[in-house]
């Protein structure tokens, strides 16, 4: 939420934030695919936290823009376990490739 907030300069308090966040998601993906490519280059972790990591479908996009380390509630992570467990990194990349475009 952090990060789209401070990217697109959406407040929190609209409540059209979600939608928009939605609706923001191809250049989002973009944006932490290149933080990802730079952060390896550099040899450093990129960690994202918050409701978009914790929501398994948006997880998995961010996995397969290559994020590998997410931080969220420990009630969800049983969610994510098995969303993870039934989807390959090949499923996950093609997935965030088509969101991109």
């Amino acid at each position: 939420n952090d990060l789209v907030q401070y990217l697109f300069a959406a407040s929190r308090e609209d409540a059209a934030f979600n939608a928009y966040r939605e609706q923001s998601l191809p250049v989002l993906l973009k944006f932490v695919r290149q933080i990802a490519a730079a952060a390896r280059v550099e040899r450093k972790e990129v960690v994202v936290c918050g409701e978009i990591a914790a929501d398994p479908a948006t997880a998995g996009y961010l996995a397969g823009v290559g994020i590998r380390i997410l931080s969220l509630q420990p009630n969800h992570i049983g969610q994510l376990r098995r969303y993870f467990g039934a989807i390959s990194c090949r499923e996950m990349k093609t997935a965030a490739a088509n969101i991109i475009g």
